[in-house]
Formats: structure tokens, C-alpha cells, sequence
């Protein structure tokens, strides 16, 4: 199953939830409204900005979920492809023990 933005988003909130920080307070770190989630987890994609601040949070290039981003906006095909190619050559450039750990924790969050 191809990532999408939200189970980055999700995997950070677990992340500070093991810290003992709420839904709502990490959220706020990243620029993200509470408010937003319910729109995120069904297809709206953040602004930049709070990717960024996402990316930064969970140690990865912000290049990585700028491009997954720009997958998910795209509406024509090719153009979703293109996007999707430049995520996945993106996510190839991590190291193997980040991409392992992250691709173990969306698989746990997402059943």
C-alpha cells in the first residue's frame, strides 16, 4: 500500500504520545489545527509549512513528504506518477534502518 501524508502525521502523533504529549500539543509543534485532522484523514494534504515542520519532527528530508504531498494534490495521472517518482527516489536515499523502522510503524498503525 503507497504511504500517504496522514499516516506520517499519525506516525508522529504516536510518537509524542510515547513522550506523554497530547494529540493536541503536537499538533500545535507542527502548525497543525486539531481542528484539521478530521480533514487530513479524509484527503486534504497540509500547506508546506507544516510538512516541513513535520519532516523536521520525525528526522526525515522535508523533500520526502513534499513530494508525497504534491502526489496526493495531483489531479492528472501523469502528473500523480511524476510526483510518485520523485517520493519513492526520495525515500530510496534513507538509510535502510530509518526506512525499516518507519515502513514497520505505518504498517502497526495502519491494522
Amino acid at each position: 500500500m503507497q504511504a500517504k501524508i496522514i499516516d506520517y502525521i499519525e506516525e508522529y502523533i504516536q510518537k509524542e504520545k510515547q513522550k506523554g504529549i497530547s494529540q493536541t500539543k503536537a499538533l500545535e509543534k507542527i502548525g497543525v489545527p486539531k481542528t484539521s485532522m478530521n480533514q487530513y484523514r479524509t484527503g486534504t494534504i497540509p500547506n508546506d509549512e507544516p510538512l516541513i515542520k513535520l519532516s523536521e519532527a520525525l528526522n526525515i528530508e522535508p523533500i520526502e513528504l513534499l513530494t508525497l504531498a504534491n502526489s496526493e494534490r495531483a489531479k492528472n495521472k501523469e502528473t500523480k506518477r511524476i510526483w510518485l517518482k520523485a517520493y519513492k527516489n526520495e525515500k530510496e536515499k534513507r538509510p535502510i534502518a530509518q526506512k525499516i523502522r518507519i515502513s514497520q510503524e505505518i504498517s502497526f498503525n495502519n491494522a
